[in-house]
């Protein structure tokens, strides 16, 4: 991360990284030593990684976050989608910004729960969200406009509804479900 860290971003236009490891609470997981989560994200900021400055920072995370598990709620009907609107910006002033502005982190399911896998094809979330980049993003036409965040509104729907474990050895796990946040 250090080498990442200390390239000239100046041409760039973000920096996206993926983690697919174990974890566990705020720990990261990698040869068999612990990382806490933040720092990772701290090679990037404002003052380790200047030419980044305003620029976003985009952190997707496979693993598991703790051992709960989610039963799963009820749901009986949907309402309408809420409408987002955004204010106009005035790029005139010059502003100080926080040292960890613009990072986006996506990670595979919500604190403290457990981020479920096949063992054959791999994590539910990932599979999903390439699912959405590959249908949702480019069809050959630039048809598609969908900004990060709608994207990863669609990953969690598609999570949320469609996937359940299935564990019969383990009933204790068998059934739940799980959110990306």
């Amino acid at each position: 991360m250090q080498q990442v860290c200390n390239e000239d971003h100046s041409d760039s236009d973000c920096v996206v990284v993926v983690v697919l490891t174990h974890g566990d609470g705020h720990n990261l997981w990698a040869k068999n030593v612990k990382y806490p989560t933040e720092t990772l994200f701290e090679y990037f900021n404002g003052n380790r990684c200047p030419t980044l400055i305003g620029k976003p920072k985009i952190f997707i995370i496979q693993a598991c976050r703790g051992g709960k598990v989610d039963p799963g709620s009820t749901l009986r009907a949907l309402g309408p989608t809420p409408a987002f609107t955004s204010a106009p910006t005035t790029p005139q002033r010059i502003y100080t910004i926080p040292t960890n502005a613009d990072f986006l982190v996506y990670y595979s399911t919500s604190p403290g729960h457990y981020s479920f896998r096949n063992p054959v094809t791999g994590s539910y979330f990932i599979d999903n969200l390439v699912y959405i980049l590959n249908n949702c993003c480019y069809n050959g036409n630039y048809q598609y406009n969908h900004d990060l965040v709608t994207l990863f509104t669609l990953v969690n729907q598609l999570v949320a509804i469609k996937f359940e474990s299935h564990n019969s050895k383990r009933p204790e796990i068998h059934g739940k479900k799980q959110m990306p946040v």
